[in-house]
């Protein structure tokens, strides 16, 4: 996995700026939201921007650890499922591999937190 070729499909420099001019007006929406409907009242700019730093660091590094995988499967989709080529291929892959992932996880989550209420439960009965 070489990082050089996913910056091919977009090189560092705009992904750096899209990824954090993304993080700065998301939080300043999140942030807007939640001292306007009283959630969490600001007292000022001061607090405003310390919140605002903190968040869009967070954010960024959040969204990166998202962009990077998707480029990865992106150039994985460009190299074995082409849209000029493999057009309906793509498409599905697109829809049904995601779809299928977050039921596995989530059913693998499911099951996991289940069976540790059981066992918990099993285990303060024998307490």
């Amino acid at each position: 996995m070489n990082i050089r070729n996913l910056h091919q499909i977009i090189p560092f420099e705009k992904l750096f700026k899209l990824l954090v001019l993304f993080s700065i007006t998301l939080q300043v929406i999140i942030i807007s939201y939640n001292h306007l409907s009283g959630f969490f009242h600001l007292t000022g700019v001061r607090d405003f921007l310390a919140r605002l730093i903190f968040s869009s660091v967070l954010t960024t590094i959040a969204a990166f650890l998202i962009a990077y995988p998707n480029l990865f499967v992106i150039r994985y989709l460009n190299r074995h499922f082409s849209w000029n080529k493999r057009i309906i291929e793509r498409v599905l892959s697109k829809l049904l591999l995601p779809l299928s992932l977050v039921l596995l996880f989530q059913l693998l989550l499911h099951f996991l937190l289940t069976g540790w209420i059981v066992m918990k439960k099993i285990w303060l009965k024998c307490l």
